[in-house]
């Protein structure tokens, strides 16, 4: 069971932020901006391992650092509901979790242009992750599957699209109380000064993530991709 701390709402510094957007039907938000991985795309080049991989790496790290990236808006069940209420707690629709540790669930191509989902934990270096996840995506195609994990909740949601270069994109959310945050990437390109530029797109509960939050995000994934460049592996930026 992946461990978790319950936020105390009463002494919660955003509560007022949180009460503001969950009475939004779409609390979510979306921010794209291009990060430069010459150096990674180089690296995985010369190392001959996945780009994906490596990048899903640096990027599963670098929000591991930000607290408001691994909390979670947990909705109670009917059930869950009738056991708070017999035991005296708060009425309350949920509650907010902050976990311990949060692995990936990303999309795998399974052929005949359909995905399938695949499961990842991130926590360990980049060497032993490289091999890992590989054996995990192998695992990932032969089944096919759209089951998701039990503890689903905690997980980053991670996805490619590497046919296009994009600008924008925004990411689907189930309603109100969807907060795992997501994570897309498109195809890089070089730009004007011969850079490899590649769009990456962060979407988050604005009653749990501000833009500051989203930007400390952005600089980790500079940061680590110096780390793993620069024969750092492993390490995660504030």
């Amino acid at each position: 069971m992946i461990e978790y701390k319950v936020i105390d709402l009463d002494h919660y510094p955003r509560r007022a932020h949180l009460d503001y957007f969950m009475g939004m039907e779409h609390p979510q938000f979306n921010i794209t901006a291009e990060v430069d991985i010459t150096e990674l795309y180089r690296f995985c080049k010369k190392e001959k391992c996945s780009f994906f991989l490596s990048f899903l790496h640096i990027a599963a790290l670098s929000a591991d650092s930000i607290p408001q990236l691994r909390q979670r808006i947990h909705r109670f069940s009917p059930e869950e509901l009738k056991l708070r209420e017999r035991g005296g707690g708060p009425r309350r629709e949920f509650e907010i979790r902050e976990y311990a540790q949060c692995p990936t669930s990303h999309t795998e191509a399974a052929g005949n242009e359909l995905y399938c989902y695949c499961a990842l934990y991130h926590h360990m270096p980049w060497e032993e992750y490289i091999r890992t996840a590989a054996e995990q995506q192998k695992l990932a195609r032969e089944r096919g599957s759209l089951e998701e994990d039990k503890e689903i909740e905690a997980f980053y949601f991670p996805t490619c699209l590497p046919w296009i270069h994009y600008t924008e994109v925004a990411h689907p959310m189930t309603d109100r109380f969807d907060s795992n945050p997501r994570f897309s990437w498109g195809k890089f390109a070089e730009d004007f000064r011969g850079r490899m530029m590649m769009p990456l797109t962060v979407a988050a509960h604005h009653g749990l993530v501000d833009g500051i939050h989203v930007g400390k995000f952005y600089a980790n994934v500079e940061k680590n991709i110096i780390a793993l460049t620069e024969g750092r592996p492993g390490h995660s930026m504030d």
